[in-house]
C-alpha cells in the first residue's frame, strides 16, 4: 500500500504542476459559471425551475461533462504512457515497485485532478447562483445537499468509469492517438440510439434526410471545426497547451451568438435548421454560400499551418517565420491567392444580401417573449379581429361545433349545401370548470367531395369563413363540383370539445328528395 501512495502522490504531483491541469480548471470553472449564469452560454431549463435547484444544476451538469472529457484522456493518458514516450519505462522495470502497485498508483494519481477538474466547474456552478444580475424570483435558499448529490451521483461516478476505460485503453495500446480514437467511438456510441428507437417501435426515418444533414448541413461544418484544431496544434509548443486552446477557441464559438455576435461574416457556424413543417425552408440557399465562405478560410488557416509548422526542434516565432518565407513557393501562393479571393467575394455577397438589400438585426436580452408577439398581432390586426386574438392568446376558449344535419340540391348546374349547425363557447378557468359564454366569431366553413381520407389531406370545393353565432342556425354555400362531406374548422385552427361532431357526410335520401321535379 505504501508503494502505490508513493506513485499516486507522485502523479499528483506531477499533474498538479501541470499548466494544462490550471488551464483545464479555471476554463471549466468558467464554462459552469457562464452556463448557470446564462452569461454567454444558454442550456434550455425552464423558467418555472430556480436556477439553483437540483433539477437545473443536473441539466448543466449532463451537458457540461463532455468538455470534462479532454481533461480525463489527459490526465490518464499521460500517466500511463508517459513512460515510454520519454522511454524511461526500462528504468521503472528494475524497481522494486510492482506493477500492480505502480498500474494502480498511476490510476489514482490520474483520477485525482480529474475528480478536481469535475469539482471546479461545480463550485463555478455554484458561485454563479450568487450573482445579482440573475432573476431573484428564481432562487431558492441555498443548500448544499444538491451540490452533495450532483456530485456524488454524478461526477464522481462518472468521472470514475470514464478514467477506468481511457486508462485501460491506453495501457493496452500505449498510444494516445488509440485512446483519443476510443474517446471519439464514445461519441459514436450514442447514435445507436436510432437503432434502439426502432427495436422500440418508431418507424418513421427518413434516411435521405439523415444523409443530407449529416453530409452536407452538419457533416462539412464539423469537418471544418477540425482544421482550426489541427492548425492550433501545429502552431502551439505543447500538444496538451493545442487542446487546450481548441477546447478555448469552440467555447468562444459557442459564446458569440448569445453576447450579440451572432453575423455570419464572424460566427463561424453553417446555420441550417430544420423543422417537420417547413424542411429546410429558406435555409436552404443561404447555407451553400456559407459553406463557400467558410471553407475558403480553412483552406487560409491550413496555409498558415503549413508555412508555421516546426520541421525541427525550435518553437520560437522569429524562426518560424524565418522558415515560412522558404515555403512559400508558387503553388502556395496561387492557393491562398484563390482562397482569398474566393472568402472575399463570397464574403461580400453575404454583407450586400444581409445588410444592405435587407436590414440585419440581433436581438439581445431581454429576448421577445409572447406577449410581444400578441402585441404585435394586434397592431397588424383590425379591431374586429381583437377579440378573436384575446381568446386564441390570453385565455382558454373551447368551441363545441356540431353539424347537426346537411342537405344538396342541383341548381342551374351547381350544388346548393344547406347545413344545419348547433354551436357553443366556453371559457376554462384552467382547473376543468368550463363555463359557457356567448359565441360571436368567424369559423372556416368547408365542402369536400366524398372520400375516405382524413379531411386535413383533401383539397376541399369550397372553402370561405362563416360568422358563427351561439346556438342553431342554417348555412347554404355553394359549389359547381358534387359534394359529399361538410365540415366546421375542418383544419382545427381553434380548441374544440370534441372534434367529432364538427364534419357530416351529406345524407343520400335528402339529397334526392330536394332535388327539384
Amino acid at each position: 500500500m505504501r508503494a502505490v501512495l508513493e506513485v499516486m502522490q507522485f502523479e499528483i504531483r506531477y499533474q498538479l504542476r501541470s499548466p494544462f491541469f490550471l488551464g483545464a480548471l479555471l476554463m471549466y470553472a468558467l464554462v459552469h459559471f457562464l452556463a448557470i449564469t446564462g452569461t454567454g452560454i444558454h442550456i434550455d431549463i425552464s423558467n418555472q425551475v430556480a436556477i439553483n435547484s437540483t433539477y437545473a444544476i443536473l441539466q448543466i451538469e449532463l451537458v457540461l461533462f463532455i468538455f470534462g472529457i479532454l481533461p480525463i484522456l489527459a490526465f490518464v493518458t499521460t500517466a500511463i504512457t508517459r513512460d515510454y514516450e520519454f522511454e524511461t519505462a526500462s528504468l521503472l522495470f528494475v524497481t522494486p515497485v510492482s506493477s500492480q502497485n505502480f498500474v494502480l498508483g498511476r490510476f489514482l494519481g490520474a483520477l485525482i485532478p480529474a475528480i478536481l477538474i469535475g469539482l471546479a466547474g461545480l463550485l463555478g456552478s455554484m458561485i454563479g447562483t450568487f450573482m445579482p444580475w440573475l432573476d431573484q424570483t428564481r432562487i431558492v435558499t441555498f443548500s448544499l445537499l444538491p451540490w452533495t448529490y450532483i456530485f456524488l451521483v454524478v461526477i464522481l461516478p462518472g468521472t470514475l468509469v470514464l478514467c477506468a476505460i481511457f486508462f485501460s485503453i491506453a495501457a493496452l495500446t500505449r498510444s494516445f492517438a488509440l485512446t483519443y480514437g476510443a474517446a471519439m467511438a464514445f461519441f459514436v456510441a450514442v447514435l445507436t440510439l436510432m437503432t434502439l428507437q426502432g427495436l422500440s417501435g418508431y418507424t418513421h426515418f427518413e434516411p435521405g434526410l439523415y444523409l443530407q444533414s449529416a453530409f452536407v448541413h452538419n457533416g462539412i461544418y464539423f469537418c471544418m471545426l477540425c482544421i482550426p484544431a489541427v492548425v492550433i496544434q501545429a502552431i502551439s509548443s505543447n500538444k496538451w497547451l493545442g487542446m487546450l486552446l481548441t477546447l478555448g477557441v469552440y467555447i468562444a464559438l459557442l459564446c458569440l451568438p448569445a453576447m450579440g455576435f451572432d453575423h455570419m461574416l464572424y460566427n463561424f457556424s453553417i446555420r441550417a435548421a430544420y423543422s417537420d413543417m417547413n424542411g429546410f425552408g429558406y435555409f436552404i440557399k443561404p447555407v451553400f454560400s456559407q459553406i463557400g465562405y467558410w471553407g475558403a478560410f480553412c483552406v487560409l488557416l491550413l496555409i498558415v499551418g503549413h508555412l508555421l509548422y516546426p520541421r525541427c526542434y525550435y518553437f520560437s516565432l522569429r524562426e518560424r517565420l524565418r522558415d515560412a518565407g522558404t515555403r512559400l513557393g508558387g503553388e502556395v501562393r496561387i492557393a491562398a491567392c484563390l482562397a482569398a479571393i474566393a472568402f472575399i467575394t463570397i464574403g461580400g455577397w453575404i454583407f450586400y444580401n444581409t445588410n444592405i438589400l435587407n436590414e440585419y438585426s440581433f436581438q439581445t436580452s431581454p429576448c421577445p417573449t409572447s406577449r410581444d408577439l400578441v402585441q404585435a398581432l394586434r397592431a397588424g390586426a383590425g379591431p374586429e379581429y381583437q377579440q378573436l386574438i384575446t381568446d386564441l392568446f390570453e385565455r382558454i376558449v373551447l368551441y363545441d361545433l356540431q353539424v347537426d344535419a346537411a342537405g344538396v340540391r342541383e341548381i342551374a348546374g351547381e350544388y346548393e349545401v344547406t347545413v344545419e349547425v348547433t354551436a357553443k363557447q366556453f371559457e376554462d378557468d384552467g382547473h376543468g370548470k368550463e363555463t359557457g359564454e356567448p359565441l360571436d366569431s368567424w369559423f372556416d366553413v368547408a365542402v369536400f367531395p366524398e372520400t375516405d381520407e382524413p379531411l386535413e389531406r383533401v383539397t376541399p370545393l369550397y372553402l370561405e369563413k362563416h360568422r358563427l353565432h351561439s346556438g342553431k342556425q342554417t348555412l347554404t354555400v355553394r359549389t359547381s363540383k358534387k359534394p359529399g362531406i361538410v365540415a366546421l374548422d375542418p383544419f382545427h385552427k381553434r380548441i374544440e370539445r370534441s372534434a367529432g361532431n364538427n364534419s357530416r357526410t351529406i345524407d343520400l335520401l335528402h339529397h334526392l328528395r330536394n332535388r327539384p321535379g
